[in-house]
C-alpha cells in the first residue's frame, strides 16, 4: 500500500517545482516530500473555502444564518443589482445563501476575466467593491439554482455575510471557530503586514504575489502548512468544528459547468467521481485537502506546477482507490 502511494505521488510530481503529500489511513500517518516538508507554509487558494464553509455551518448551528435566506437581506440594493443579469433580466434578488455555497447563484467569475490574466505579469490588488463592479460587467451564466458554475464572488459574498451577521472580520472568525480551537500556529489569513506570505507557482515559475493573496481574503487568502491542513480536514469531517450532521447539507453534488470533468460540486465541497467517497477542495495554488469520512482516510498536500488541478484530481482519485 505504501509503495502504491509513493508511486502515485512521484508520477504526479514529474513536472513539479515542489510538492508534498501527507496521508492518514487507519490511523497510520505517512508523507512523501519533493522539495518541501510538512511544515512549509503554503498558499491554500481555493482550499480556504473549506474554512469559510466550516464558519457557515457553525453559524447555521447557532441559528445566526439560514441557508434559504436571500442575498438582499445582507447586501444593499445598489451592490446587489446586476450581479446576475441574463438577457436584460436581473436575477440577483433571488440568490440565496445556499446558492452561494453550492455555486449555483448564476454569477460569473471575475477572477478569470480580471485577475488571472495579470498574475504572470505583476502583483494585483483589488477590493470587495472591485469584485462587485467587475462581476457586473459580465453576463450571468444561468438563473440561480439551475446549474453549478465556479465563481469566487460566491464565497466573497459568503464572507461578507459572515462578517455582517457576526460583526467581526473573517480573520477574527477563523481564529475563534477554527485556528484557536485546533491550536493552529502557522495558519493565518494573508495581510499586508504578514511576516511571511509564500510564493505561488504560476506560468512556470514561483512568483511573489502578496497583494493577490491579501485581496483573495476569505475565498482564497489563507496560509497554512500540510501538517496543520491535516488537523483541519480531520476536524472538519469529525464534528470538532460544528455538528457533523450538518455535513448532509453540503452533499447534493452536481457537475460544474466550468469545472474538472471528473469532479462534482456540492456545498463548498468537491467530490471526485469514484467508487469511493472523496470529498474536499483543490486550490489553483496547488494546495489540496480531501477525505473519505466513512473510512477515515485523509490526504492533504501541495503540488506546484502549471495545470496542477487536473493532475491533482487524478492523483487524489488514485490514492483513495488504492487505500
Amino acid at each position: 500500500m505504501g509503495n502504491n502511494n509513493e508511486r502515485i505521488f512521484n508520477e504526479a510530481c514529474k513536472a513539479a517545482y515542489e510538492g508534498v503529500l501527507y496521508g492518514e489511513v487507519n490511523n497510520e500517518s505517512f508523507d512523501y516530500q519533493y522539495g518541501i516538508d510538512l511544515d512549509k507554509k503554503i498558499a491554500l487558494g481555493g482550499v480556504t473555502k473549506l474554512f469559510t464553509v466550516a464558519c457557515v455551518l457553525r453559524l447555521i448551528e447557532n441559528k445566526k444564518l439560514i441557508l434559504d435566506s436571500k442575498l438582499p437581506i445582507y447586501l444593499d440594493e445598489e451592490k446587489c443589482k446586476g450581479l446576475c443579469n441574463i438577457k436584460g433580466i436581473d436575477h440577483s434578488k433571488v440568490i440565496s445563501v445556499r446558492d452561494l455555497l453550492y455555486q449555483t447563484s448564476g454569477i460569473n467569475d471575475y477572477f478569470n476575466d480580471f485577475v488571472r490574466p495579470q498574475i504572470s505579469k505583476n502583483d494585483v490588488s483589488y477590493t470587495f467593491d472591485d469584485k462587485i463592479e467587475w462581476t457586473k460587467m459580465l453576463n450571468g451564466v444561468n438563473r440561480p439554482g439551475k446549474s453549478a458554475y465556479y465563481s469566487n464572488l460566491n464565497f466573497d459574498l459568503l464572507v461578507f455575510i459572515i462578517e455582517k451577521v457576526t460583526g467581526k472580520t473573517i480573520e477574527e472568525i477563523y481564529k475563534e471557530y477554527i485556528i484557536g480551537p485546533l491550536n493552529l500556529k502557522s495558519t493565518y489569513i494573508a495581510k499586508e503586514d504578514s511576516k511571511y506570505v509564500p510564493a505561488i507557482f504560476y506560468d512556470g515559475k514561483p512568483l511573489r504575489r502578496n497583494s493577490l493573496l491579501v485581496s483573495s481574503y476569505g475565498s482564497g487568502g489563507l496560509i497554512s502548512t500540510p501538517r496543520e491542513l491535516m488537523k483541519f480536514i480531520r476536524a472538519f469531517f469529525n464534528g470538532w468544528l460544528f455538528d457533523e450532521n450538518l455535513i448532509k447539507k453540503l452533499t447534493e453534488f452536481n457537475p460544474m459547468e466550468n469545472g474538472l470533468p471528473n469532479v462534482l460540486y456540492g456545498g463548498g465541497l468537491m467530490k471526485i467521481k469514484s467508487k469511493r467517497t472523496i470529498l474536499g477542495q483543490i486550490g489553483y495554488t496547488g494546495a489540496f485537502a480531501f477525505a473519505d469520512p466513512d473510512r477515515k482516510i485523509y490526504f492533504v498536500g501541495y503540488l506546484s506546477q502549471d495545470g496542477c488541478q487536473p493532475i491533482l484530481a487524478k492523483m487524489i482519485q488514485e490514492l483513495f482507490e488504492k487505500n
